[in-house]
């Protein structure tokens, strides 16, 4: 009969306890209890924070948890753009400098201090950078367009996609704190209504929407700051949700798939896994876009027949320890 190091090249470890550090995938056999061990993932979890002060859908968001900020957006009670902005310690919320051009249908990304709000709903090409108080005009996109997806910081940003021109923009540009440069490389899927994860040089767009046809994707693209490439799909197609993390450690939440969904997932650069959901299933919410993989928050959105002033907070699960039955 084989053994397992002869089946895998691998030696399982011997040891008289179980490790302190462990991580996920880890297998060891266990002296002193006489049993095999191994360490799989126990999945992330949400929490809920504070009630936000204001809702709205549609508008940007950019920082961490325990230091976000979301902006503009669209009124359901009057479907009027908004400029109001609210920032996030982890706990509480405060009022904070209002954009110069109430709009909607926004991306945001870079930090509470440093952060970047881009396009808006008639398409245009708007720029607006914040400094933690106040916000002033940067540059104009190159190709205007609404609902793409963003990454990066304020001065090495990263916006991708969109709605415009149908059925969806493949155009990347990069922004360098003044201006945005257009890549001659572009997505492989046009599309709009995406998560943006990562760095001006080490991005993933997954999922989105295009039409016509009316389709929701599933999809992931990576990019290294000059070329597009597959990455893994994702376990539910969705539009209208966020992202956070790395290219290599990302995690996606929420949307529309087409109803409101919670489904949170992680990337570990080449595969999306099933994470805990969401306490409350929504979409076209901000969310802090610079938080690590084990860390995001969300606030606002919609459920389809409501708005949201719910704030949720997750945590990523830890490696468990589990016995193997080999009797």
């Amino acid at each position: 009969m084989s053994d397992f190091r002869t089946l895998k090249g691998l030696y399982i470890k011997h040891v008289s306890s179980d490790p302190s550090n462990i991580v996920k995938g880890d297998i060891w056999y266990n002296t002193t209890t006489q049993t095999l061990k191994v360490a799989p993932q126990v999945p992330g979890t949400w929490a809920a924070g504070e009630n936000a002060p204001a809702t709205a859908r549609d508008m940007g968001g950019c920082g961490t948890t325990t230091a976000a900020a979301y902006f503009g957006g669209r009124l359901t009670s009057t479907g009027e753009a908004t400029n109001a902005t609210f920032e996030y310690d982890g706990t509480d919320y405060s009022t904070s400098g209002n954009l110069p051009n109430a709009r909607s249908q926004l991306v945001g990304f870079g930090t509470q201090t440093a952060g970047v709000c881009v396009g808006h709903a008639s398409g245009g090409a708007l720029t607006e950078e914040y400094n933690g108080s106040t916000w002033a005009e940067g540059g104009d996109l190159n190709n205007g367009r609404t609902n793409g997806a963003g990454c990066g910081t304020l001065t090495a940003g990263l916006y991708m996609g969109g709605a415009e021109p149908p059925p969806g923009s493949t155009a990347i540009e990069e922004y360098d704190g003044s201006s945005w440069a257009s890549n001659p490389n572009s997505l492989t899927t046009g599309r709009n209504n995406f998560a943006g994860v990562g760095t001006q040089t080490a991005a993933l767009g997954a999922g989105g929407y295009s039409q016509p046809p009316a389709t929701v994707y599933n999809n992931t693209e990576e990019y290294d700051g000059s070329a597009v490439s597959s990455g893994g799909d994702l376990n539910t197609a969705r539009k209208q949700f966020r992202g956070t993390g790395t290219q290599t450690a990302g995690v996606v939440f929420g949307g529309s798939a087409p109803g409101a969904t919670g489904a949170t997932e992680e990337y570990d650069g080449s595969a999306w896994t099933t994470q805990g959901s969401m306490g409350t299933a929504r979409y076209a919410f901000g969310a802090g876009s610079n938080s690590p993989q084990n860390t995001g928050v969300v606030m606002c959105g919609y459920t389809g027949t409501a708005d949201q002033l719910a704030t949720e907070e997750y945590t990523s699960g830890a490696a468990g320890i589990k016995s193997v039955d080999t009797t």
